[in-house]
């Protein structure tokens, strides 16, 4: 497989090559061949954020949005012992777009206050 290849050139990355194997498995609609490399994974992996993460996404291109959500919340929770908040955030981000899905609606952003013009700030001259 292609993931043991590139694990054989950086093997620190063993990893996430294995979990990129799993979400190219899923998008291709393999179904039970991802299920098999995920819990491989993250069996031979359980503390590494990267196979977590990719294991959510994999299961989530599948439909299985509960098991995709449990394997971001381990992600977060290395993350967090990690402090490794650029990755924490990423998973809040994950964690809450798989939790309330869009409907069709315009989500209405609140506009940033201007600035009030110097003369105003400071009175009329």
């Amino acid at each position: 497989m292609l993931s043991e290849a590139l694990a054989a050139v950086d093997p620190a990355r063993h990893g996430s090559f294995a979990g990129e194997a799993a979400v190219a498995l899923a998008e291709a609609g393999l179904a039970d061949d991802a299920r098999t490399k995920i819990a491989e994974n993250t069996e031979r992996w359980p503390d590494d954020v990267p196979v977590r993460v990719l294991a959510g996404d994999a299961l989530a291109m599948l439909g299985n949005t509960e098991a995709a959500l449990a394997q971001f919340q381990v992600a977060l929770l290395l993350a967090q012992q990690a402090k490794d908040f650029k990755v924490t955030r990423d998973l809040s981000t994950r964690i809450f777009r798989l939790t309330n899905p869009a409907d069709d609606e315009t989500v209405q952003r609140r506009q940033p206050r201007t600035r009030p013009a110097r003369s105003r700030r400071k009175g009329r001259r």
